[in-house]
């Protein structure tokens, strides 16, 4: 969270998109370090109730909005511009999540995508033991290699936590 602070306070910014809000904790850690308006969107019914829950709890409602449902079938012109939009749902529909936001994403605005080093193993493959897990890897590895070769993009890799991906969108 202290980098995401980082990144709020030196851009500024304003609006805050979050793709997989999950339970709402990071959602409210946002909010607490941010004065940001934040939108937080999340696919499964449960853990959205308990992130509705823990906004209103917080007292953030007047500037946190949680919506429950599919994030690439929600159309996002209608939500505006945003000054960050974070990525942080199902590792297998990145990119598609990426491209489906990015028209919303302001020029000089940062998309960050969460896990991006997935517990060490995208630099360690050899270390998987799992059929399963190893796909998921290859397609996170094949997201982090469409990531800098993106042309509009400049994306830096931080190892924080489970890896982080800046994308910044060129003015």
């Amino acid at each position: 969270m202290a980098f995401i602070k980082h990144i709020i306070t030196e851009r500024s910014i304003a609006r805050i998109l979050e793709l997989g809000g999950g339970f709402g904790f990071g959602t409210i850690r946002l909010a607490d370090i941010s004065q940001a308006d934040i939108i937080s969107i999340e696919i499964d019914h449960d853990r959205c109730d308990m992130a509705k829950k823990q906004v209103e709890a917080a007292h953030y409602s007047a500037r946190v909005q949680v919506i429950e449902g599919d994030a690439l079938t929600i159309d996002p012109l209608p939500l505006g511009k945003f000054g960050l939009i974070i990525i942080d749902a199902a590792k297998t529909k990145y990119q598609r999540l990426f491209e489906h936001y990015a028209p919303i994403l302001e020029n000089g605005g940062v998309m960050l995508s969460d896990n991006v080093l997935f517990r060490g193993q995208v630099q360690h493959p050899e270390t998987i033991l799992s059929r399963n897990r190893r796909q998921l890897v290859q397609k996170i590895t094949r997201y982090n290699e469409w990531l800098t070769h993106l042309e509009h993009y400049e994306t830096t890799f931080y190892d924080i936590g489970d890896g982080i991906a800046v994308s910044i969108k060129k003015e």
